[in-house]
């Protein structure tokens, strides 16, 4: 009876860890849907591209995609470039004035 309690108390260790890992990555992805994510799709110009009026552009956006469409990620902090098949290709920081 003695072997039969320890596995018993082990299998409960177990699932108790399981529970309280699965809970925490339940509130990390919780947290982390809190998160406001802008995309949209822009023709990259001479200028670069617009995000909330403000120009962003480089030498590997402009003399790489100059005419192409490219998606634009917005995350707080961050501006993301990708191509259509959402390979990045810059980022940058906003602009705050």
């Amino acid at each position: 009876m003695g072997r039969e309690k320890r596995l018993m108390e082990y299998f409960q260790r177990i699932e108790s860890m399981y529970r309280r890992t699965n809970a925490e990555s339940k509130e990390d992805a919780s947290s982390a849907s809190n998160v406001q994510i802008k995309r949209s799709i822009q023709s990259v110009t001479r200028r670069g591209i617009k995000v909330d009026g403000k120009e962003y552009w480089n030498n590997d956006l402009i003399l790489g995609y100059l005419g192409r469409k490219v998606n634009v990620v917005i995350v707080p902090g961050k501006i993301r470039v990708e191509d259509m098949n959402q390979k990045i290709i810059t980022t940058f920081t906003p602009i705050t004035n």
